[in-house]
């Protein structure tokens, strides 16, 4: 490990003393709640909003499109 790796440890560690019921990069977000008009991507599982009843076209990666574009949502 390197003196950026030690120095970022060092600083979450003193923000999670400071503030402990901030929460832990360890916990992974909760997904945004899908509604009538935004759905889940069934192969990324990315929320978009809908069209016409199917999910909107979107990129899986760094211009590739993602399979799952103009597909029913999840």
């Amino acid at each position: 490990m390197g003196k950026v790796d030690d120095m970022r440890r060092r600083r979450e560690a003193q923000h999670r003393q400071a503030n402990p019921d901030a929460p832990s990069d360890d916990v992974e977000p909760a997904a945004p709640a899908a509604d009538a008009d935004t759905g889940a991507c069934s192969v990324c599982g990315k929320v978009k909003a809908l069209q016409r009843g199917l999910v909107a076209s979107h990129q899986k990666g760094l211009g590739s499109m993602c399979p799952g574009s103009r597909k029913p949502p999840a």
